[in-house]
This record gives C-alpha cells, structure tokens and sequence, in this order.
C-alpha cells in the first residue's frame, strides 16, 4: 500500500536563480537578500558601493580563486576547493543566504576540473558532457533541493539571446553548456529574471511567457515590479 504524507505549510527557505543579461542589477539584488555571503567567481562586487552602508555591512564575500595567503588557486583545482569551502559556508550561523555569483563562472571552473586542464585548445568529448550535466545534477540535488535547509540559496547566471539564421529572436537561455540550461531551473522554488526598463529603470520579471521562463513563491502584487520598491515586503516574507 502506498504511504501518503501531508503537505507541510510552513514556510521554507526559497531557492532562487537570479538570471539576465549583463548590467541587470543581478549580483546587487543577491547582495541585499538577509546575511548573505557572496561566492565571488565574476570578481564583480564594485556594485556594492551604489548600496547603503549598514547593508553592505551585513555582506560576507569569499573569493574561490584565491587562497587565504594570496596566490591564486590553480585553475583545475577551483571547482574542488569552491565544493569545499561552500560545505563550510553552509554550516556558518552568520550566513542566511548563499549567493553563487555567477554559475556562469562557476562552470567555466567546473569544465578546468574535467579536462585537467584549462588550455583553450582542450574542448568536451562526448562523454564529458555527460561528467559534467551529473556535476550539475548533483549540485541542484544537494544544495539547492535540499530539503529542512536553514539558508536561502540565490544563483546567479547570465543569459544568452536565442536568434535564428535569419536575426529572429526565440528568447532567451541560461549561459551555460550542455543540456542543462533548458532544464536546471527545475531545481528552483523561484527563477526572476533581471531585466531593465526603457528609461533605465531595474525591474524583476516572475512570470513565464512565451518569451522567457520564470516563477515565483512568493506574494508580490506587480510583475515586473523595481526590487527597490518591494525590498521591504519581499524580506518580511523570507523572514517569516
């Protein structure tokens, strides 16, 4: 006989995946969620001067390319040393919220630690692509799906512009490899995607169409909506 369960209502930390085109405002949002620590692969955290300075203050930033004494880590070996640390990123009471910023970056790490090599002239064989969509799977399976987790989980990747042979635009794809950038979003509570106004303006899509991919969990009454202006009523729900 089958065993059922009853659904839980109470609320669970979100996992979300931040995406847009560069100069989005993607890592500026992350930066603002509660307590987070920034995995800093893009080396793009000047942003963070444009933020008042009690919320910079609460931002914790390791950098997975360097080592603690200074020399860089060897390009084979960032992807074991960023799993390593991040174990112990999760266990740290100070941190509510993991940013990896960018996955996009992440990835380019991760492939160095398939080849054994990051020479340019090196490239996937078929069966690397299938090392590394586990590589990703188990990613998702253990960090993002974790179930009871007590930290929000917020990753950020760019985007690429799908256009055919003849300049159509079809929308758009994470900027990842492999298969995995039409279906890693699956493992997310939450996918916003990051774009920006006519007049300049920073605004959160969170609602699908036929143009692009996204959901969301939480209660915010305008799509797109200017984070800035829901900042308030979207940390009241995660703190809840």
């Amino acid at each position: 006989m089958a065993t059922y369960k009853k659904f839980d209502p109470s609320k669970e930390c979100i996992s979300l995946l931040l995406k847009g085109v560069s100069g989005t405002g993607k890592t500026t949002v992350a930066a603002q969620f509660p307590k987070p620590c920034l995995i800093e692969f893009d080396k793009n955290v000047s942003c963070l001067r444009k933020l008042p300075a009690e919320v910079v203050d609460e931002v914790k930033i390791f950098d997975p390319l360097t080592y603690p004494d200074g020399k860089p880590v060897e390009p084979t070996k960032v992807w074991d040393y960023f799993i390593k640390n991040l174990v112990e990123i999760a266990k740290d009471p100070e941190v509510k919220t993991i940013v990896i910023d960018t996955l996009t970056t992440a990835l380019s790490a991760l492939s160095n630690s398939i080849l054994g090599t990051s020479s340019p002239k090196e490239q996937f064989k078929i069966q690397d692509w299938g090392t590394f969509g586990r590589y990703l799977a188990w990613l998702g399976d253990n960090l993002i799906q974790v179930k009871g987790k007590d930290k929000h989980i917020v990753v950020v990747c760019h985007e690429n512009t799908e256009i055919d042979k003849d300049g159509n635009f079809h929308g758009w794809t994470l900027a990842i490899g492999g298969q995995m950038r039409r279906n890693f979003e699956l493992y997310f509570s939450d996918v916003w995607q990051c774009t920006v106004s006519q007049t300049g303006e920073y605004l959160i899509n969170t609602k699908p169409n036929k143009w692009v991919t996204a959901k969301c969990s939480l209660d915010i009454p305008k799509n797109p909506f200017p984070f800035n202006e829901y900042k308030d009523l979207i940390m009241k729900q995660l703190a809840d």
